[in-house]
């Protein structure tokens, strides 16, 4: 007796799978490309939805569908397909975007870390995408590094993927449920907890993109905003993150610390509430890349880094007796 054919899948009739490309929490992606459709040329992602009978996950995925079909922007990859329309059928969801070719941030910091101006660069990029999802009342919620591909290796391209967690202000309110934590490992935000009340706080974002510039400039993921001892992780002593901190201007590192000694503050109303105040910092920082630098302002820096950080009074009095 022959084996009988296991039933077609929606994407089947439209979709050739042509390899895996990995799995996550929410979904299986592969690279496809299209069968009937000779007006779309290349390859795709198609992402399969896990735990097809899961109700939540279901309207996850038509929260994504909907969000990133509402986005035109190179920095984030346009949907080509979905049926995420039937997500209270009981019909295996789907999504195809297109392929973005290039290395994770995950596996390009891997091969090493950045310059400080390419990092600030690089954020400003980033920055730039979140506003346009803003503008647009859509909260990503879930920024890290393997959800960033540096489109072609070239790190002025980043582009922005995996809209699974985002939020819509105008969703329907069942499709956002609150009681269940969100967020990511990268960076833990105590916002992102279930009883907080601000999970669709935009400011989040923002902190995490602070989190992403961290991170290609120490190669670390800071996790924590505090660690046990109280420090921040711009703060910790970990060999690794002070020695690529350390390598950095003096001018300069106070200045990336005041970026970080805001960001990654408990409390979400004193860390960076707007996009273009951050922005103006950051570039700030790029502007001071062929600038010889003050001494006196050298030392103020310092001193207000100082002030700012959990550090023995006395280096805050040696740096102010230089000025004296």
């Amino acid at each position: 007796m022959s084996k009988s054919k296991s039933k077609p899948k929606p994407w089947d009739e439209n979709w050739e799978k042509l390899e895996d490309i990995g799995s996550g929490g929410q979904g299986k992606t592969l690279r496809v490309k299209p069968k009937n459709d000779s007006s779309l040329s290349g390859k795709y992602v198609l992402k399969i939805l896990h735990k097809q009978k899961d109700d939540e996950r279901r309207a996850r995925m038509h929260r994504e569908v909907t969000n990133i079909g509402t986005l035109e922007n190179p920095g984030i990859p346009k949907l080509i397909d979905s049926n995420s329309k039937c997500f209270k059928e009981d019909i295996p969801l789907y999504m195809v975007t297109e392929l973005i070719e290039g290395s994770t941030l995950e596996d390009f910091v891997a091969e090493g870390v950045m310059n400080v101006f390419d990092a600030v660069r690089f954020t400003l990029k980033l920055l730039d995408i979140i506003e346009y999802c803003h503008q647009r009342d859509i909260v990503h919620r879930d920024i890290k590094p393997d959800n960033i591909i540096i489109r072609n290796n070239d790190i002025t391209t980043p582009v922005l993927i995996d809209f699974g967690l985002s939020f819509n202000k105008e969703d329907d309110i069942s499709l956002t449920p609150t009681e269940q934590d969100i967020g990511n490992r990268f960076l833990v935000l105590p916002e992102h907890k279930r009883e907080s009340g601000l999970q669709r706080d935009e400011r989040s974002d923002i902190t995490q993109v602070c989190g992403i510039l961290f991170f290609v400039i120490t190669g670390k993921a800071p996790r924590h905003l505090y660690d046990e001892k109280g420090n921040k992780p711009h703060q910790n002593q970990r060999q690794e993150i002070q020695q690529n901190l350390s390598i950095l201007p003096q001018h300069i590192l106070s200045k990336i610390n005041r970026v970080f000694d805001r960001a990654f503050e408990y409390r979400i109303d004193y860390r960076w509430q707007y996009i273009p105040a951050l922005r103006k910092t950051l570039v700030n920082i790029v502007e001071s890349e062929n600038q010889d630098p003050n001494q006196t302002e050298v030392l103020l820096e310092q001193i207000r880094y100082k002030v700012s950080s959990n550090v023995e009074k006395k280096l805050f009095q040696d740096i102010s007796y230089k000025i004296i």
